[in-house]
């Protein structure tokens, strides 16, 4: 029995190893989880670690372009993030605007701010929610073509990162703060789960016909080639 004691041990230090990493790991995404949420103004890529380090590397797509059919042919609509959660997805559209911020219920939508270098800045913008809307429906175009046992169902999410963000009217439900988005999508996060073989079909589908913007803009210039 002796022999067993060296083993033992070692297996003793490998667990405490183990733990010890994995307690790293947490204080580390705990930490800077905490630092992006501090940002005045997070930006895309701020907003996309945070969510992957909620919700994992795998279940979360961002800066990628999919295609949609137009009367002219194929067109490709970028979308910020989409998060694959439990039951359903995600359509994150992310904004790092600061100031007044006009949100009538048109088309569309109006910056007026003072910047940090005393630059008064007016901007006219695509209404956010129509916009991610029509990246839902390109999203929902794709995975009903995939053959799923059940049609997901897909969110929209809007987030205003910046805390400076000051809006003219009521802000819509649709969009969210950074806090807020993370808060709402791990309560989407919980219930009925997909199936195993639905949930491969999803990342398998998605990421098929997900593309790079350089990706996006060779299809779109080969298609028009021809």
């Amino acid at each position: 029995m002796e022999f067993l004691t060296p083993i033992f041990i070692c297996a003793v230090f490998v667990l405490i190893a183990y733990g010890l990493m994995r307690l790293a790991l947490f204080i580390s995404s705990t930490a800077a989880r905490r630092k992006i949420l501090s940002y005045g103004k997070a930006s895309e890529e701020a907003v996309s670690a945070l969510l992957i380090s909620h919700f994992g590397a795998s279940n979360v797509i961002c800066n990628r372009y999919l295609p949609y059919r137009t009367p002219t042919g194929t067109a490709f609509t970028e979308i910020d993030c989409i998060v694959i959660l439990r039951g359903r997805i995600a359509v994150v559209e992310v904004k790092s605007l600061v100031g007044s911020i006009y949100n009538p219920p048109s088309e569309t939508w109006h910056q007026s701010a003072v910047m940090k270098n005393g630059e008064h800045k007016e901007l006219d913008f695509v209404n956010p929610i129509l916009q991610n809307a029509r990246h839902a429906a390109a999203l929902s175009g794709i995975l009903e073509k995939a053959g799923l046992s059940s049609r997901p169902k897909i969110e929209s999410l809007v987030i205003f990162t910046s805390a400076r963000a000051v809006f003219t009217y009521e802000r819509q439900k649709e969009i969210y703060t950074l806090p807020e988005a993370v808060k709402k999508l791990k309560a989407m996060n919980k219930g009925r789960r997909f199936r195993l073989r639905d949930r491969i079909k999803i990342h398998h589908v998605i990421q098929k016909s997900a593309k790079s913007k350089r990706q996006a803009m060779a299809a779109v210039h080969k298609k028009r080639r021809r």
